[in-house]
């Protein structure tokens, strides 16, 4: 229960690793403002079950629904968290999209997927972190955690663009983190290839092919990425502008072509 009385702004909810955040911030007695672009369905059934297992009486849970890509759609959650809440504490910046495109098909990246891309991952974290900071600063415990991905430390990915717009991302948490301190810590958690419908809609080989060529033998799956940043929430308050990345080895050490023994 380190989160008790604390506030919590997740977004991108309704998918597996944002809900897998939203249970252990839960789990650690916060109360958490849940967000979606479309999937509204996917958040009330997810805050229902928060409500069904709550640590105690005084968490609350609500759902709201904002596209980021807009500067006034940001600062309308984070009213509406403030609205709701009176307070805000903890802002995870999870929401994400991609599209696949082959590294050889520079023709590919057409400036549609280019704009969505780098607004998502880049504009959209710092518009809630702009909206967001003065009362982020006068928490006592104010901390920014952006989920990022391996891609940007690799350099590979499901495309290009996806791959600059996180190690971006990643820049922007070591920015931030100097600019913000001492009163708000900034890190961030880089899953690899997870175990969610995001990466492998239809699992088979390509499952299969990720989880028997890392380093530790299995699929990641959204609760190793939740877990990391329980870690960050809730332990490692000396811990700012780091980048914990979750991804069995592969992004820093590259293909395992050794047999696990």
């Amino acid at each position: 229960m380190k989160l008790k009385n604390q506030v919590a702004l997740v977004t991108g909810a309704s998918g597996g690793i944002g809900s897998a955040i939203c249970r252990v911030l839960a789990e650690e007695g916060a109360s958490i403002m849940l967000h979606t672009h479309k999937r509204i369905e996917h958040c009330n059934a997810l805050e229902s079950e928060l409500m069904d297992s709550r640590c105690h009486g005084g968490q609350s849970f609500f759902t709201q629904q904002a596209d980021l890509l807009y500067e006034s759609e940001a600062l309308r959650l984070v009213k509406g968290a403030l609205a709701r809440f009176s307070r805000l504490d903890i802002l995870i910046n999870n929401a994400g999209w991609s599209k696949a495109v082959a590294a050889s098909d520079l023709s590919g990246l057409d400036d549609q997927l280019i704009e969505h891309t780098l607004r998502l991952k880049i504009n959209a974290p710092l518009y809630l972190i702009r909206s967001a900071e003065p009362f982020l600063s006068a928490s006592p415990a104010g901390q920014i955690i952006n989920i990022t991905s391996v891609a940007g430390i690799a350099s590979r990915g499901s495309s290009i663009v996806y791959a600059a717009a996180n190690a971006a991302l990643s820049s922007l948490t070591r920015s931030l983190a100097r600019s913000l301190a001492p009163r708000v810590r900034v890190n961030a958690v880089a899953p690899g290839f997870v175990d969610t419908g995001f990466v492998w809609p239809e699992g088979g080989p390509a499952k299969a092919h990720v989880s028997s060529h890392n380093y530790i033998g299995r699929t990641v799956e959204p609760e190793d990425v939740a877990e990391a940043v329980r870690f960050l929430a809730c332990s490692a308050s000396s811990v700012t502008g780091e980048e914990l990345a979750i991804d069995g080895g592969i992004g820093r050490l590259g293909k395992n072509d050794k047999p696990f023994l």
